[in-house]
Order: structure tokens, then C-alpha cells, then sequence
């Protein structure tokens, strides 16, 4: 399969419709994303700016996925207030459950 980075749109694509030589240049099959620099088609997955969007989306997913073990935890708590009953004698499902709560804030915060 061949890709085609556009000039037009500043894209690469694996799928093109019409192929037009004025605006459209064959690349690599090689996975790596290709971008538009001093009117050159390049790799640019070694570029600062490369890295660090790669970076901010590792961030955001893993937040995305902290928050969605949050809501689930709020959840469970909201059911420990409901239907209170101990864990262990010293700490009760609330507790419990709040307390893993924090953890996961603490680690949003970083």
C-alpha cells in the first residue's frame, strides 16, 4: 500500500481518491509521520514539537483513564453511604473508598 502526504491539507493518508502529482508526494510505507518542513516532506517523529504533542496526548489519555477509575469509585461510594456496613472494623467502605479517591487526585495533580 502506498501513502501519499498532501500539501494541501499538510496530511499524509493511506487511502487517497485521486492522486495528483501537482500537490500530492509519495512517502515511506514505514509508519513514521511525515510533515511539511521548509517546503520539503520529512520524517518529523524526532522533531521537539513531534515529541512533545506525542508527549501531551500520553498525558491526556492517561488522565482521561484516571478520571474514568475516579468515576467508577465515586460510584462505589455512593453506594457505601447508601448501604453503610464496615469493611474491617476499623475502616468502613466510605473510607475506604475515599481514600483511593485521593490517590488518584494526587496523581491528576502531577
Amino acid at each position: 500500500m502506498k501513502r501519499y502526504f498532501d500539501l494541501n491539507k499538510n496530511t499524509d493518508s493511506n487511502y487517497c481518491d485521486v492522486i495528483d502529482s501537482s500537490y500530492m508526494v509519495e512517502i515511506p510505507d514505514d509508519g513514521k509521520p511525515y510533515g511539511l518542513v521548509k517546503n520539503e516532506v520529512v520524517d518529523i517523529s524526532q522533531t521537539p514539537e513531534y515529541i512533545a504533542e506525542q508527549a501531551l496526548k500520553a498525558k491526556e489519555q492517561t488522565n482521561a483513564e484516571i478520571q474514568k477509575q475516579i468515576n467508577e469509585l465515586d460510584i462505589k461510594r455512593i453506594r457505601a453511604i447508601a448501604e453503610p456496613s464496615q469493611k474491617t472494623t476499623n475502616q468502613s467502605w466510605l473510607e475506604f473508598y475515599t481514600g483511593q479517591i485521593q490517590a488518584l487526585r494526587a496523581q491528576l495533580n502531577f
